[in-house]
């Protein structure tokens, strides 16, 4: 994953203005790709009906309403939202991390705890964020600015890597590798392999890759493939999913009962895109951090009370 996002990034890195629309094809790509893994919520909300299709369709609705307002704040909020929102997503990916840790070695729980917490908020977002506003310049940032910057003028992204040689962003962008750095060693030396496996290729991918790139190869083919994993074992342990031969079956006969959901988020982002070409990446960007919170509020009710 890391390879494929260095080359994808030395395409998105020339600085003709192509590399800047690329860049938008990549990230909308991998919110695309990161879009059918939230329209699984549907499948957890039709769970937590108890077998009420009316109780289903409320709660459904319910979630439509959240996520539009949501979107609406995220697009017209400013600087602050916009925090608020890489707090909150920080949390999200984090927790999404610490689920598919499997049990840590004994010892010292706590200790490992929190440096599992650490990593995972650090590596996911903190990091990626560091980076991706470094890259990006006014008038250039918008919502995607922090994570995944891809303005049609920001053709000359460069990896993290690249802007520690920068007394400006050595001072945002080392502090932080260094954080991550230090975490996952601290991981290996403790035993936790998994964790501090997991954390230093998220750490590689921050600093070797574009923030475009790097936003797209953990978003579409990390954190949605996990989850998608998650939503699958907590159905079948319910009942509410047939029990398949192989996780590729169990996936495929989700996301065939959750398409209809994720055509709508597709519309619907798309929808916004096209309403505004020059910022397609920062309109369909809001709309997926729109869809964010009422997706927090179902992972938080429907999963995170189960066992790792």
């Amino acid at each position: 994953m890391i390879v494929l996002a260095a080359l994808a990034g030395s395409v998105l890195g020339s600085r003709r203005r192509p590399g800047g629309k690329a860049q938008q094809a990549v990230v909308l790509g991998a919110l695309a790709l990161g879009m059918p893994h939230g329209a699984a919520d549907t499948e957890l909300l039709r769970a937590a009906a108890a077998g009420s299709r009316g109780r289903h369709v409320v709660l459904v609705g319910a979630y439509a309403v959240l996520a539009t307002a949501s979107t609406v704040v995220v697009r017209r909020g400013g600087g602050r939202v916009e925090r608020g929102v890489l707090l909150a997503s920080a949390v999200h990916f984090g927790e999404g991390e610490l689920a598919c840790w499997g049990r840590a070695p004994t010892g010292h729980p706590r200790a490992l705890a929190c440096l599992r917490l650490l990593a995972a908020a650090v590596t996911t977002v903190g990091l990626p964020a560091a980076v991706g506003t470094a890259n990006a310049r006014p008038p250039e940032v918008g919502v995607s600015g922090a994570l995944a910057h891809a303005g049609p003028r920001a053709a000359g992204e460069r990896t993290g890597m690249s802007l520690l040689s920068e007394p400006a962003t050595r001072r945002t962008v080392a502090p932080l590798a260094a954080v991550a750095a230090g975490a996952t060693a601290a991981l290996a030396v403790s035993g936790d392999r998994e964790a501090a496996g997991d954390s230093a290729l998220l750490t590689a991918l921050a600093l070797l890759a574009p923030p475009s790139a790097a936003f797209a190869a953990y978003f579409g083919g990390w954190h949605a493939l996990r989850h998608t994993a998650r939503v699958v074992d907590a159905l079948v342990a319910d009942g509410q999913l047939p029990q398949q031969r192989s996780l590729p079956g169990a996936v495929g006969e989700l996301g065939r009962r959750s398409a209809w959901a994720a055509g709508v988020g597709l519309v619907a982002a798309g929808a916004l895109a096209a309403a505004d070409p020059d910022s397609a990446s920062d309109n369909a960007f809001a709309a997926v951090l729109g869809l964010t919170v009422p997706h927090m509020t179902t992972v938080a009710l429907g999963l995170s009370r189960r066992g790792r």
